[in-house]
């Protein structure tokens, strides 16, 4: 039966982009958002950004912004004779920008004359990604995201630092409005405390530092702790976090719970309810704690993580 669900839900959500949410939708023809970012990708952080602008939309269908039509929908566009798939898009939560595949997905907008809006969307910190990626930040290419981004309908990103750099590259009518995650769809839970201290430790961007370093450091905190009573729940936002906590255990820490890895809300609601606090080194492990009400220790690893 684990196989099982394990199966399905490795079809079934990796497809929760690419499909209505209600039968009724592919009879009619509602308006359709296209959803650009990182998504379909085992994060939970970008999956939970993605639920939040679902939740801020309400009755407006969000499906991923792809080149070609997903399966699931073919039988719904020629039900209902829709001429067009998309009736705008939106770049949505992540820090994309100035990454190619966004700006292709503009450009598509651009060229299927439709509406697009940045929404939640996060930057790239020049002082710290232009050494590694410097062709991120050639002349050329930022000027073809300054037109595209004057060209759009809205521009509201996710915290100050991002607005800056807009601003200073020449984009005008720049807001902020935060991280999207923040606007998670709650689930009914019951908030508790049973002295359980949550734990995420990983990533996959470059950092300061060095990660097996980061994870012996918080690891004193971790055995400290222990000595106190405390046990530990450890937090996966991206199936590779786990190897961080197997670590932990070969290092001796005892009482390491781990629920079965899931990305709905739900779940995640369950693996955040009952914590006293979080050490969280992804950032999105950090706001979603906040947003179930824990307090949260940042391990930022990068500029990312200073940004919120």
């Amino acid at each position: 039966m684990s196989l099982l669900k394990d199966c399905e839900s490795a079809f079934l959500g990796s497809r929760r982009h690419k499909r209505f949410p209600r039968l009724l939708d592919y009879l009619v023809a509602p308006k359709l958002v296209g959803y650009s970012g990182w998504i379909g990708q085992d994060n939970k952080g970008d999956e939970a950004i993605f639920l939040s602008c679902q939740n801020l939309l309400q009755e407006i269908p969000l499906l991923h912004f792809s080149e070609r039509m997903p399966f699931e929908l073919a039988p719904g566009v020629l039900m209902s004779g829709r001429r067009r798939l998309y009736s705008s898009m939106i770049l949505g939560g992540g820090t994309l920008m100035p990454g190619p595949a966004f700006l292709a997905d503009i450009k598509r907008a651009r060229e299927l004359e439709i509406p697009y809006f940045i929404f939640g969307t996060g930057v790239l910190a020049p002082s710290f990604w232009e050494k590694i990626h410097p062709h991120l930040y050639g002349e050329g290419f930022i000027q073809e995201w300054v037109a595209s981004l004057n060209d759009a309908e809205l521009v509201m990103v996710r915290d100050p630092r991002s607005a800056d750099v807009l601003t200073g590259w020449g984009v005008s009518r720049v807001g902020v409005v935060g991280d999207l995650a923040m606007s998670f769809p709650l689930p009914p839970y019951h908030s508790e405390s049973k002295g359980i201290i949550g734990i995420n430790l990983g990533c996959d961007d470059a950092m300061w530092g060095d990660q097996l370093r980061v994870v012996e450091e918080a690891g004193k905190f971790f055995f400290a702790m222990s000595k106190r009573g405390y046990r530990f729940r450890y937090i996966s936002m991206h199936p590779n976090d786990t190897k961080w906590m197997k670590v932990l255990a070969e290092r001796g820490l005892r009482d390491i719970e781990y629920l079965p890895w899931s990305t709905n809300e739900s779940a995640i609601a369950k693996e955040l309810c009952d914590i006293d606090f979080l050490v969280g080194q992804r950032l999105h492990s950090v706001i979603m704690a906040h947003v179930f009400g824990k307090p949260a220790i940042s391990l930022a690893y990068n500029t990312k993580g200073l940004d919120y």
